[in-house]
């Protein structure tokens, strides 16, 4: 074989070589890209579920605070009330003490 047969045949082969590193590669990145899309669609779903478990969350924060400030008014009219039941006993006791003829107690 000549040299310029043994130059063409070693560049034919480094061509074939290059030829398969190329499609090598892009198979490779084609590959992490399909990955990266899989990765960033769980992502996806599991920060929406997430949301959704905030929002779920939340809302029974709110109906337990909603709760508590109906508990909290009630608490304080039940307490207004029994205010006012005890200046009422209050006043009907000086009123007996003043209708009292003994004076009694």
């Amino acid at each position: 074989m000549e040299t310029w047969q043994i130059v063409l045949l070693v560049l034919v082969v480094l061509a074939a070589l290059v030829a398969v590193a190329v499609v090598l590669k892009k198979r490779t990145t084609h590959r992490k890209v399909e990955e990266h899309r899989e990765q960033a669609h769980d992502h996806r779903q599991q920060a929406e579920h997430t949301q959704l478990e905030a929002d779920r969350q939340a809302g029974e924060a709110q109906a337990r605070a909603a709760a508590a400030r109906q508990e909290q008014l009630a608490a304080e009219q039940q307490m207004q009330e029994a205010e006012s039941h005890r200046t009422d006993a209050e006043h009907l006791s000086r009123r007996a003490d003043e209708l009292d003829p003994d004076g009694r107690r």
